[in-house]
């Protein structure tokens, strides 16, 4: 018989707690480092949808850098002359962290269907002080 242990509830959120405020540190030092301003949230609500329907959006929150660096190391080494497409893309954060994961894309491409999100994220493109070895860019629009 194996016996196993779990963690009171309490001490459970405490850590999920601690994992969010860790990745909010995180996010905030990437955005930072590479000048871009990928922070906060947006209710589909409160979006100028374009093409689509923002009843069936999801709340705007950036994917934590931590989670986008973890998937981009699971893809293979050298991805030369590939594009890289986030849909969804929101205000950009993985854009520019594929940017920044050596991959070599060829192109780098968000689609998102939020005019608000993209137009930041049009901003970050701008602003953006990374590596530029691909071309970044976002198109507003419903990728369905």
């Amino acid at each position: 018989m194996t016996a196993t242990l779990e963690l009171p509830t309490r001490v459970r959120t405490r850590i999920a707690a601690q994992r969010r405020l860790a990745d909010a540190r995180e996010n905030e030092l990437f955005d930072r480092s590479v000048g871009i301003d990928a922070a906060g949230k947006t209710f589909p609500g409160d979006m100028t949808v374009v093409g689509g329907d923002s009843g069936v959006g999801h709340l705007y929150v950036g994917e934590p850098i931590r989670v986008t660096r973890w998937w981009l190391r699971e893809l293979p080494e050298r991805l030369d002359g590939f594009t890289f497409v986030d849909i969804g893309s929101g205000k950009g954060r993985p854009l520019f962290a594929a940017a920044e994961s050596g991959k070599g894309f060829g192109r780098i491409v968000g689609v998102e269907y939020g005019r608000e999100l993209h137009e930041v994220a049009l901003a970050n493109i701008e602003s953006y002080s990374g590596p530029r070895d691909a071309e970044i860019t976002s198109v507003c629009g419903d990728a369905s």
